[in-house]
């Protein structure tokens, strides 16, 4: 498969709100058995509870810590806008405070 075949077409997992331990697997699944040129990316909102989401995909959870192994997708990397970006927009914190309350 060619690189430009790769950048034509993409699979879309979308979860609601925390992982269940099915999503979890398949993003593990897709994360082990992809080549390493396709990213696995999470997109999640960029508060304390999007973060805490991604972490869960990545690392796993407390929760379910002797199943981590088996579940943590370690490439899944974080694709969003982070606030601390907003502020070069000329956002300030009040106005990025107010969106995410």
């Amino acid at each position: 498969m060619s690189n430009a075949c790769l950048w034509n077409s993409a699979h879309l997992q979308q979860g609601k709100g925390y992982p269940d331990i099915a999503t979890r697997q398949l993003v593990k699944t897709l994360s082990d058995n992809l080549p390493d040129e396709i990213p696995i990316m999470g997109l999640v909102d960029g508060d304390a509870y999007g973060l805490d989401i991604l972490s869960v995909y990545k690392y796993g959870s407390q929760s379910l810590r002797h199943e981590n192994e088996k579940l943590a997708a370690h490439r899944i990397q974080w694709l969003g806008v982070r606030a601390s970006e907003l502020t070069g927009y000329g956002a300030s914190w009040s106005m990025i405070s107010l969106y995410t309350s």
